[in-house]
């Protein structure tokens, strides 16, 4: 998961669309902060939740880069030189919750966390939310009415299935 308020491909689609960046997303070379995209890409992206979550950052390139012999920082090279390695890093982690707790308690205890977080008292028209819960709900509703699918790609799926002999897509 990046840890920066705006991911690393805002300012190259907003520098691109002619916008600026929001406050508090990124800083210039000489660290003041930027709306420019183009002064972003030379300077740096800023953490989430200020000195905390440049806490959480930092521990999180140390076990995915350093850890895992991998690029970090300023090495990474740019996203926008497609010929050189990138050289990230990876790190997963796995952890049998049966050695902490019974499985079901943990499955438990997690939906009651999540419905408290959900049912907390939010400003009007905010609804709370949590990673996982906006696809959850786009998987139900496609399994329910199915996947969406504009008539332009529709009719390049159909050409495509056409060429290599499949006729009956079964789409209706």
């Amino acid at each position: 998961m990046a840890n920066g308020v705006i991911t690393s491909a805002t300012p190259r689609e907003y520098a691109i669309l002619g916008k600026l960046l929001p406050p508090g997303a990124a800083i210039d070379r000489n660290g003041l902060e930027t709306l420019d995209p183009e002064v972003a890409l030379e300077g740096s992206l800023l953490p989430i939740g200020g000195h905390k979550g440049f806490g959480l950052t930092l521990v999180w390139e140390i076990l995915a880069s350093v850890l895992t012999g991998a690029s970090y920082s300023s090495q990474i090279t740019s996203f926008g030189d497609p010929g050189r390695p990138k050289g990230i890093g990876h790190l997963f982690v796995m952890l049998d919750v049966a050695r902490f707790i019974d499985p079901s308690e943990f499955g438990e205890r997690v939906e009651d966390l999540l419905s408290r977080i959900t049912s907390s008292r939010a400003r009007e028209g905010v609804e709370i939310r949590y990673p996982g819960l906006d696809s959850a709900r786009q998987r139900r509703s496609r399994l329910e009415s199915g996947i969406p699918i504009t008539r332009h790609n529709y009719e390049r799926l159909v050409d495509a299935c056409r060429r290599i002999g499949v006729e009956d897509l079964g789409l209706g």
